[in-house]
């Protein structure tokens, strides 16, 4: 999700080439010295390099990375949630009881999924509920500005929620983290900015 920002937001931030070259140009400087920094760590300490080479399948294949998640239990964890996701529909199985359990770590109660988060405990309405949030944080967003700076703006901030949408996917972002607070904040200020600004240009001078 933040490479994806990084590399995007020239698109909707920059006008000038000159600029979105010059963005391009410093962020391939930090990503090299990331590169390099990541790979120091990985000769340095053993322990990172393993845990790095098994994340992205290198020189370990994709066996290995499946057979890691089968021992991690995450094979086991996402049978429960969809058993239970099923067996809930269409209204969820409620709030308090757990989404999954393992015999030797207990009851889990949260997900890495916000989709999932709200689909368990709320079925198919929670789901309704979280994409309604969604719909108007858009909303929000939505009305272009004739201020070039408010419109910038705007469009990078677009650019975040969509980004932020997919992130949900492996993260929960929106039930258990106060990211959604500050985004729905920013969203807010946002509209109000830009109301104000069309008041101050509609009052004669």
């Amino acid at each position: 999700g933040l490479a994806m920002i990084a590399f995007l937001a020239p698109l909707v931030y920059y006008t000038k080439k000159s600029q979105k070259l010059t963005y391009y140009f410093r962020m391939g400087f930090v990503v090299f010295f990331m590169i390099v920094g990541i790979l120091g760590l990985s000769l340095i300490n053993e322990r990172f390099g393993k845990s790095l080479a098994l994340r992205f399948a290198v020189n370990v294949g994709v066996s290995e990375v499946v057979d890691s998640a089968i021992t991690g239990n995450r094979d086991i964890l996402y049978e429960q949630y969809m058993e239970r996701l099923v067996n809930g529909l269409p209204f969820g199985q409620g709030l308090g009881k757990p989404y999954a359990v393992l015999p030797d770590r207990g009851a889990f109660y949260t997900v890495d999924n916000s989709y999932l988060s709200f689909m368990l405990p709320f079925g198919v309405i929670g789901l309704i509920i979280l994409l309604g949030f969604l719909y108007q944080l858009l909303k929000l967003l939505g009305p272009k500005s004739d201020s070039w700076p408010l419109e910038r703006f705007r469009k990078f901030m677009l650019l975040v929620v969509g980004v932020t949408m997919i992130i949900a996917l492996n993260m929960d972002l929106f039930s258990r983290n106060n990211y959604v607070i500050f985004i729905t904040f920013i969203a807010i200020a946002y509209a109000n900015t830009r109301r104000l600004h069309e008041e101050k240009q509609s009052v004669p001078a």
